[in-house]
């Protein structure tokens, strides 16, 4: 006896747009495209949401609730140079995908590497 597959889902897309200074989330719908005004302040909430939700999902596929911005895990880093602007770049790569690039000043890059190192020292005395 074979299984009925799954019914498609709904084709769904979305964008951010900027225009005249404001915010508006675009999401397309099957046929419908339906514009979100959001502020500066919801836009990080929902992207925070988002990176949440992957990694979530990714590392507790059963799990059920409302997802909410949360400290999320790094699984990988690199580095990198932008030569042309004399800027750092963190990579950080989360379960489930998702990842974040940040473009550092070089003093701004050893101050923060200088304070991870720092923090990671107070943890690893703390380890049997």
């Amino acid at each position: 006896m074979s299984e009925t597959p799954p019914a498609a889902a709904t084709p769904i897309d979305y964008r951010v747009e900027i225009e005249n200074g404001a915010l508006r989330l675009r999401l397309e719908i099957a046929t419908k495209s339906i514009p979100v005004p959001i502020s500066g302040e919801q836009a990080v909430l929902l992207g925070r949401a988002l990176l949440a939700a992957s990694v979530r999902l990714a590392v507790a596929p059963d799990g059920e609730g409302t997802v909410e911005p949360c400290d999320l895990p790094v699984a990988a880093w690199r580095t990198g140079l932008v030569r042309d602007h004399r800027l750092v770049v963190l990579m950080l790569d989360l379960p489930g995908g998702g990842s974040a690039r940040f473009q550092l000043h070089p003093a701004m890059a050893t101050g923060c590497g200088q304070a991870l190192h720092d923090s990671g020292i107070v943890f690893d005395a703390d380890l049997p």
